[in-house]
């Protein structure tokens, strides 16, 4: 029988993997704040009757509260990382019987008529609880002494998941597909898309809201 394949985690890891994201929003600010400036002489907050600045503005707006967002999420993260205390998280690639257990166990645990989002937010408290193989000794274990990081607030669970879906999908956890015209990049700052229309939230992975499917 194979090893397992398994990686290491560490919070920098967890908290840089926001780092993409919050240079887009920033950037994008940035470009709307000058184009504002240079081509309609106004700026982000004065009121104006202009259709078009008003709609720049706010398109600005929305990108600073996705700024916002992100760094809220790399505060929460720091704090737990004081909490919680030094050391690094150890993940692994998980077996196909291993992902059909996780789905077994959410199938048992809900009812049909349970919504999706509380489906789909349970499987991945259950997968990171299954991949986490070690963690800093103040992550919350399960009677066993096995880490159980799914009891530790949201944003620890989100960043982790999103660490195991990565590297049970593509072998490395900063690895980004670079499509038909790119070459695939390591790390992820090395491959910053274009931001979106509007700046868009991590979703939560407990109190009964999932991450979408693009989180």
């Amino acid at each position: 029988m194979s090893d397992t394949l398994t990686t290491t985690v560490t919070w920098e890891d967890l908290i840089g993997s926001y780092d993409t994201e919050l240079d887009e929003y920033t950037d994008a600010y940035r470009d709307l704040v000058t184009l504002l400036d240079e081509e309609y002489d106004a700026d982000v907050d004065t009121p104006t009757d202009d259709d078009t600045v008003t709609a720049i503005q706010q398109q600005a707006k929305r990108y600073d509260e996705g700024v916002k967002e992100v760094q809220k999420r790399q505060h929460v993260l720091e704090r737990l990382a004081d909490t919680y205390g030094g050391g690094d998280f150890e993940i692994k690639m998980l077996s196909g019987s291993e992902t059909m257990a996780v789905e077994r166990e959410v199938r048992a645990a809900l009812d049909d008529d349970t919504p999706q989002g509380v489906v789909q937010t349970q499987r991945n408290q259950l997968t990171v609880d299954t991949a986490t193989v070690d963690a800093p000794s103040g992550v919350p274990t399960d009677d066993a002494g096995s880490p159980q990081p799914s009891e530790a607030p949201t944003a620890l669970v989100l960043a982790l998941w999103e660490h195991v879906e990565r590297f049970n999908n593509a072998g490395a956890t900063d690895f980004q597909a670079g499509g038909v015209s790119d070459e695939p990049t390591t790390p992820l700052s090395g491959s910053a898309s274009a931001p979106s229309a509007a700046p868009s939230t991590s979703p939560t992975v407990s109190d009964g809201s999932a991450p979408s499917d693009d989180a």
